[in-house]
């Protein structure tokens, strides 16, 4: 890939994007999170906690698999070769290009589940490495878990990837101080919750890189949705309620910790109350290095709002 042609279907999908926000934006501030639509039972203290734990589980959930797919997509941007979790094909002959990924289950070390395929679209003659290049990510079916947990997510649609800054990842040096910055902006992505409840979701992420002894990834949000700044995704919980993320304290997963999710902080807003949730954490809720032998990390939830008493947990990821 080389020398960057204009696109201009690139830049008429982000108006489209633009024009839909305010649309969807309308249509999740009149759903609340107290109404479920599977009957989930709001009504009483332990049913309501127990509900709040399954969406903040289900959010770290959304935030790995989003993580796991485009350190996939860099990967193959970088060196198409096979992943130790799938295969990989390249089209170097059909307009648009196209890299596809295929995955066939365990991943590297077993500790990741894959399912589902990737393909990476772009013009031919475009450069990776430009500023504001651009590809076309789609996922069909795809599931990433962490075993033995087996609760899928499946994401189907598709999400633009562009590299604002320029520059390659192979390119850091450890302690440079210029990151590069990717970002992601997807629209109506489907994501089924255990292989079956459906719901429809929007990400504006951006991610930037340095190298630390390796690679470190921070992520924020990109957009300011129902008058909150620094939403990363915005969607519908598995009980066919709104949810809106906002990342108060960039995510950062790290090279260094098997691409684990080590810090950050975000706060889950509907039209009810607010659910924060503090990562990077040990059981007892301070934060930690790496946890050794394969341990898990814990995150701690604190909601407050109305109809219900505050409620605070500390939970492993799922």
């Amino acid at each position: 890939m080389s020398g960057r042609p204009a696109f201009s279907y690139w830049e008429a999908a982000f108006l489209y994007f633009r024009r839909m926000k305010f649309l969807l934006v309308m249509l999740f501030a009149a759903v609340l999170f107290s109404c479920s639509k599977k009957g989930s039972g709001f009504n009483d203290s332990s049913s309501f906690n127990a509900n709040v734990e399954a969406q903040t589980n289900d959010q770290v959930r959304i935030s790995t698999t989003i993580d796991a797919i485009f350190n996939d997509v860099d990967s193959v941007l970088a060196n198409p070769v096979n992943l130790c979790e799938a295969n990989v094909s390249v089209d170097s002959v059909d307009s648009p290009r196209s890299i596809t990924i295929y995955y066939n289950g365990a991943g590297c070390g077993f500790l990741l589940y894959h399912q589902g395929t990737i393909t990476i679209s772009y013009p031919p003659g475009n450069d990776w490495t430009m500023p504001l290049d651009t590809v076309l990510v789609t996922l069909k079916n795809v599931v990433i878990n962490t075993p033995p947990d087996t609760s899928g997510l499946v994401f189907n649609g598709s999400c633009y990837y562009t590299n604002v800054s320029g520059g390659s990842l192979s390119g850091l040096t450890s302690g440079g101080v210029s990151p590069v910055i990717h970002s992601i902006t997807g629209i109506n992505i489907s994501v089924a919750y255990n292989y079956y409840w459906p719901s429809t979701w929007q990400i504006a992420r951006q991610r930037s890189y340095t190298n630390n002894g390796g690679l470190v990834i921070s992520t924020i949000g990109m957009d300011s949705v129902g008058g909150y700044a620094g939403v990363a995704e915005w969607g519908g919980n598995r009980f066919g309620n709104s949810v809106i993320t906002a990342v108060d304290s960039p995510l950062t997963i790290t090279q260094g910790c098997s691409w684990r999710l080590t810090s950050g902080k975000i706060q889950l807003y509907n039209p009810v109350g607010i659910t924060s949730m503090i990562y990077g954490l040990d059981s007892t809720g301070v934060a930690t290095g790496c946890p050794d032998g394969g341990s898990p990390y814990y995150y701690k939830l604190a909601w407050t709002g109305s109809g219900q008493n505050p409620y605070t947990m500390v939970l492993p990821y799922p």
